[in-house]
């Protein structure tokens, strides 16, 4: 069954399916996305004519999961919200970062509507 999006927020949470089946397998495949903006406009619903069909989405902040179904860490990627430096975040160390690393360890890509 396929859905239909009838509007956006302006800040929007992306999760990647990363475990499978009732074994909980990881899934590690790329994330299939690379850092470009992005509109979801071929995935609305034709009836739908609100504004945020044509809004457009930059990725802001990644959060990672490394390990298996067993166990693991997680860990952060952000872009800084004054300089847009982009700062990789494990604990309580952090780190820049010359951009996001889209990876099989993306777990949650958070996306915020681009106010050009």
């Amino acid at each position: 069954m396929y859905s239909h999006i009838w509007q956006l927020p302006s800040s929007l949470f992306v999760a990647i399916k990363r475990f499978e089946g009732f074994d909980g397998r990881k899934n590690q495949a790329a994330t299939p996305y690379e850092g470009a903006p992005i509109t979801f406009a071929e995935h609305f619903a034709p009836e739908s004519s609100h504004e945020s069909r044509d809004w457009t989405y930059e990725c802001r902040a990644i959060a990672d999961h490394h390990g298996s179904q067993y166990g693991g860490h997680y860990s952060a990627q952000m872009a800084h919200p004054v300089t847009n430096d982009w700062w990789w975040i494990d604990d309580a160390m952090s780190q820049s970062m010359p951009g996001p690393r889209f990876s099989g360890s993306n777990y949650v890509l958070y996306f915020r509507r681009r106010l050009v």
